[in-house]
């Protein structure tokens, strides 16, 4: 990744955070259930990056989303999963080919459904891992399962919504 590839990034990452803090924090659909936008910057990261990096930047983005949150770690942990799942999604998705050099997860290169699967099973690992530690109690098991469905499926709408809109990107 270049210098321009690095700040493009950097820009979307900052798009992303002022909008999780500023809009979709503030928009709960009933009992805690939010609209997760973070899981979109994992997504979009460039598919040969090292696993390493990708965690770290995991962290770090997760970590601040908290900070200014006031969410104690949720967004860091959640993200940091989706991040080290993030290999296994991409291999089981990979065509028979291999993905071509230099190409970005998108709605555009995937194709609509194989995106759409991609993203489900990212928001749905984050979505997961956030529930969990926010009620912290397996006797609550399928309070987790439903407010991680519901969130799940109101963040993919989103993400896919605002990639398709604002991040043209086919490349």
């Amino acid at each position: 990744m270049d210098a321009r590839e690095g700040l493009k990034y950097f820009i979307y990452s900052l798009i992303i955070l002022f909008l999780q803090i500023f809009v979709f924090n503030n928009i709960e659909f009933g009992s805690g259930l939010f609209v997760s936008l973070p899981i979109l910057f994992i997504l979009l990261l460039p598919i040969e990056m090292s696993k390493w990096l990708l965690l770290f930047l995991a962290f770090s983005f997760g970590l601040t989303i908290d900070i200014f949150s006031d969410t104690l770690a949720l967004n860091t942990a959640g993200l940091v999963f989706s991040a080290f799942l993030r290999p296994a999604v991409l291999s089981l998705l990979q065509p028979s080919e291999g993905f071509e050099p230099g190409k970005k997860p998108s709605v555009f290169y995937f194709g609509f459904s194989k995106f759409l699967i991609y993203a489900s099973i990212h928001t749905l690992a984050f979505e997961i891992v956030y529930y969990l530690f926010e009620i912290f109690s397996f006797s609550k098991f399928f309070i987790i399962i439903y407010k991680s469905l519901i969130a799940g499926i109101m963040s993919v709408i989103t993400i896919t919504i605002i990639h398709i809109l604002f991040l043209r990107n086919k490349k």
